[in-house]
């Protein structure tokens, strides 16, 4: 079975979403955190 993941960060005024990631349903989400942080922020 595929399964996926919706990485979704929104902003903290009106829940409007700013940055959407589809990425593979065995991916970590700790490991990831921190990456998908630096790479928002740029």
């Amino acid at each position: 079975m595929k399964q996926f993941i919706l990485d979704l960060m929104c902003c903290g005024d009106g829940d409007i979403p700013l940055y959407l990631r589809v990425a593979d349903g065995h991916e970590v989400d700790s490991a990831m955190f921190g990456t998908l942080m630096a790479y928002f922020h740029k």
